[in-house]
């Protein structure tokens, strides 16, 4: 086995030393070139009969190159194994590496320099079991109960015709026609749809609808009906325009009101009970009431577990700030993707930098509360997951099938147990960290929400951020 020796430029950067000895590779070099001459067709030559020496010409850099990059990687891994080092990225090839000619013609000892990132060596701060955390204690409001109720019965009820009074919920299917000026324009566009009339965004076409019953008219701006649409969506979704229409169509509408549909509520009884909530489950509107508010209070926990997780690890980037390998990462993603040019690095370096302390973190709280992700543990999440997309169509046996196929995808097999790692570690930190619970209402609660999602959404759209993929993802 070739020699291998380290020498430490300091805490973070090291170089190895691969010293392959002639009498390494030679025994291997030799049966491989045996093998080539005994499959060789080559044409003058029998099969199998060709001069070894004419094989070696041909053959032999190409055979000797394989075999010195398969011993040093073996060489490398054991090593690395052996010694229990903690790297960053991949063996590169040291800045001071000459070229190596590989000659076939006089076999020789070969010495190979390469470079090594450490990871730095640390106890992660912020993680002791006096540190308190707040989570967010949700209490569900009774008109969210309410209105999660009335909705229920829309969902059980009947839906029915109307004529007259239109309302909030109601669906209405509209004939329109393109106008010229106050007149129906003549061979102009004619199209029908049917929108909620929660969804009109005009006031003002909503003030006259409710005037409205079925067979009455009215005119309007189609692109006023809704909000937030452009050209090609009412083009698309109202009007029903084929792409390749050359056909210009205006702007404003005659539309005939030829359908109001309402979802009436079921009745609050035990029939709706059942149905709604599975038979003998509740047998009373306060229960029901109860149920849907478990439910409520089960999805705010989940919600608030998530944004103290963002405070814990937010909280732990602060408290741990590690020194990197900087020159040392920067020269590794060089070597992963052609892509990942100086320019591309330089202006994603920092979220690059963030996200491996951040790796680096969760992995030293896993070695210490010992968890660790297990075949198991991948089935039973792809299994939820596969489950979630296909509901009860699949059995136990074509999921199996599919999950041997995922473990061949090492990138997804990754991600996951990345994902797995990060629910294990903050479960753990959830049992060990003094947690301050802060009540607050349901509707305080979706303000920070919606303020948190605006503010992620925002950070995703930052110029730095656009069309950049992982930096230490390899090409295919």
């Amino acid at each position: 086995m070739s020699k291998v020796v380290r020498k430490d430029v300091d805490d973070l950067n090291a170089t190895i030393t691969v010293k392959v000895a002639k009498g390494d590779y030679e025994p291997k070099f030799n049966k491989e070139l045996k093998k080539h001459r005994k499959e060789a067709q080559i044409k003058g030559f029998r099969k199998g009969k060709t001069p070894l020496s004419f094989i070696r010409k041909i053959y032999g850099q190409s055979v000797l190159v394989k075999i010195i990059n398969e011993l040093l990687e073996e060489s490398i891994n054991n090593y690395l194994v052996e010694e229990k080092l903690d790297i960053i990225g991949q063996p590169i090839p040291s800045e001071t590496q000459e070229r190596m000619e590989f000659s076939t013609k006089y076999l020789q000892d070969y010495e190979f320099n390469f470079d090594l990132g450490l990871a730095p060596v640390f106890e992660v701060k912020g993680a002791s079991a006096d540190t308190t955390v707040d989570k967010y204690k949700v209490l569900v409001l009774d008109d969210i109960v309410d209105k999660d109720l009335e909705n229920a019965r829309k969902r059980v009820g009947k839906n029915i015709k109307v004529e007259e009074g239109i309302q909030d919920g109601d669906l209405i299917n509209f004939d329109v026609e393109e106008l010229d000026g106050d007149q129906i324009k003549e061979n102009g566009w004619a199209a029908n749809f049917s929108i909620l009339y929660d969804k009109i965004a005009d006031e003002k076409i909503k003030t006259e609808l409710r005037s409205k019953k079925l067979g009455d008219a009215l005119r309007f701006n189609i692109y006023d009906l809704e909000a937030d649409t452009d050209t090609d969506y009412v083009r698309k979704y109202l009007l029903d325009i084929p792409e390749n229409e050359e056909q210009e169509v205006g702007q404003f509408f005659e539309a005939k009101i030829k359908e109001i549909s309402r979802q009436e509520m079921a009745d609050l009884d035990q029939e709706f009970l059942d149905k709604y909530f599975g038979e003998g489950v509740v047998s009373s509107v306060e229960d029901a009431k109860t149920k849907i508010k478990e439910g409520y209070e089960k999805i705010f926990d989940s919600q608030a577990d998530a944004l103290m997780f963002e405070d814990i690890k937010e909280n732990l980037m602060a408290e741990n700030k590690l020194a990197l390998p900087e020159g040392f990462i920067k020269r590794w993603l060089k070597t992963v993707s052609q892509k990942n040019t100086d320019e591309v690095i330089a202006k994603d370096f920092e979220r690059f930098k963030e996200n491996l302390i951040w790796s680096l973190i969760v992995n030293k709280l896993a070695q210490q509360f010992e968890l660790e992700v297990t075949n198991e543990d991948l089935l039973n999440a792809y299994s939820d997951r596969i489950r979630s997309y296909y509901g009860g169509y699949l059995t136990d046996e074509m999921i199996a099938e599919s999950f041997k196929k995922f473990l061949e995808d090492e990138k997804q097999v990754q991600k996951l147990e990345e994902e797995l790692i990060n629910q294990k570690v903050f479960r753990a930190l959830k049992e060990k960290l003094i947690i301050n619970y802060i009540e607050i209402s349901s509707d305080e609660f979706e303000k920070i929400l919606k303020a948190k999602q605006a503010e992620q959404e925002a950070l995703r759209n930052l110029p730095a951020e656009e069309d950049v993929s992982d930096l230490s993802e390899e090409e295919e």
